[in-house]
């Protein structure tokens, strides 16, 4: 539903996905292969308000309705996503769950599960009660904000993403004499990649995340003002 599919269905065919969301509040969605993309275009559409139009497996007629959905993808493995879509990056909230729940603990991130963790809740219903009626007045009053930890996650997680930034930390000079052409920061960029074991992504989308960061102009060729390759 989220990710960017292998081999995508025909957007004339019948969307039963689509139509799982109507009049639903939460919809969870899983991923667990490693190095899948995030669909830019599906999840804006799917959390931007609008409109949603789906058609059901044998209906004959696409059915429009509003969303009331929120949308979560639990997965082992963050998928990829542009570090310079800056919409995209306004709808991701990233809640790292740092702890694996087993009866035999062995590593540091490992927690013994409670059998009795049900019970135990259940005798303290009212105090949880209690809190979830005092977050829902705390919301009422101040909106919903993201957590330090979401945020600071989301970070993180959009810096590992900006792949393009990881190049220039690593073999960039950024000072305001340093000029570079073009050519020659996306071939170190390609024998970087090399490297590191990382996939370059085309020189036109090189090229558009450089512009975004530096000033640039053409002299024949594109040449970048306050980026250099370093010695």
């Amino acid at each position: 539903l989220l990710l960017e599919q292998r081999n995508p269905r025909s957007s004339a065919g019948p969307s039963p996905d689509i139509m799982a969301l109507q009049g639903k509040r939460i919809v969870w969605a899983s991923a667990s292969d490693e190095g899948r993309k995030l669909n830019a275009g599906k999840v804006k559409w799917l959390t931007g308000g609008d409109t949603l139009v789906g058609r059901a497996p044998y209906g004959k007629r696409e059915v429009p309705f509003q969303p009331s959905h929120l949308l979560c993808l639990l997965t082992n493995f963050k998928p990829k996503v542009n570090a310079a879509d800056f919409a995209l990056w306004e709808r991701i909230h990233l809640i790292p769950f740092k702890f694996s729940f087993v009866d035999n603990p062995k590593e540091p991130h490992h927690r013994k599960i409670d059998s009795n963790l049900f019970e135990d809740l259940k005798k303290e219903a009212s105090g949880i009660l209690a809190s979830l009626i005092k977050g829902y007045r705390e919301c009422k009053e101040r909106g919903l904000r993201p957590p330090p930890t979401v945020l600071q996650a989301v970070e993180q997680y959009r810096e590992e993403e900006d792949v393009v930034g990881l190049f220039i930390s690593d073999c960039c000079v950024i000072a305001q004499d340093a000029k570079a052409k073009g050519q020659e920061l996306y071939d170190a960029y390609k024998n970087w990649c090399d490297r590191e074991g990382r996939k370059p992504i085309w020189q036109v989308t090189f090229g558009e995340q450089l512009k975004s960061k530096f000033k640039w102009k053409k002299e024949g060729v594109i040449v970048y003002s306050g980026i250099g390759l370093l010695a």
